[in-house]
């Protein structure tokens, strides 16, 4: 995942935590505030001193002592930071990965899961977006494999291999062009983790068709070419 985007949801996340458990300490020092010096000031002696409020509706009378709205305020204040800090479940988990071999270090962000139910208007869009985020992914096959042809263009190349490989992890012929992509670029490791993954994919499908068993015996040829370069 690109650094900006791991940054702008680090800094979502930050600002909406925090904007709550700043209400929630507004909360408790203004209840503070109105519990030392209660609802209105008096007009006798000092002017500092408190005083209660007597207010009656109907045959109703009630007094509202200083402490309440304060404790009020404050209770509030306590409770929305309890919850904030207590009961919510983490937006993301971040993780950092390190390549033995290259010394190369990734890192990335898993957005918390939300549970939506079948039918509903919200698993509707959820489709309609998989369905353009595919489409997106393969224009940016087509243009890795149109890249690849020129042996300067590689570096580009691979820049949108691994926007498909991203958009759609789970389709082989995506990863077969970016491991095409790796090849060329000498990065052999990676352009056999590739083809395995493709041959894998295929292998697993149910129903195979006759383009299918032609892509599979092809994947397969080229990934015995690619670990005698490993």
């Amino acid at each position: 995942m690109d650094n900006t985007v791991i940054y702008a949801t680090v800094t979502y996340l930050l600002i909406f935590r925090l904007a709550i458990v700043i209400l929630g300490g507004l909360s408790i020092v203004l209840g503070y505030r109105l519990f030392v010096k209660g609802i209105f000031q008096s007009d006798s002696g000092s002017g500092s001193e408190a005083s209660e409020l007597d207010a009656k509706i109907g045959d109703m009378s009630f007094t509202l002592k200083n402490a309440a709205p304060g404790t009020f305020f404050a209770a509030f204040g306590v409770i929305i930071v309890t919850a904030t800090m207590m009961s919510s479940q983490p937006e993301a988990n971040f993780h950092i990965q390190k390549d033995p071999e290259t010394g190369v270090v990734s890192t990335g962000v898993n957005l918390r899961p939300i549970k939506i139910d079948e039918g509903t208007s919200e698993c509707k869009q959820c489709e309609n977006l998989a369905a353009k985020l595919e489409k997106i992914a393969v224009a940016m096959n087509e243009l890795a494999w149109i890249y690849s042809e020129d042996e300067n263009s590689l570096e580009s190349a691979l820049v949108f291999g691994d926007i498909a490989v991203e958009l759609a992890p789970e389709n082989a012929s995506i990863l077969d062009t970016r491991a095409r992509v790796l090849f060329k670029l000498e990065k052999y490791k990676q352009a056999v983790e590739d083809m395995e993954k493709a041959v894998e994919l295929l292998e697993k499908k149910q129903d195979k068709s006759q383009e299918d068993l032609k892509a599979l015996k092809s994947y397969k040829q080229k990934l015995e070419e690619y670990r005698k370069k490993r």
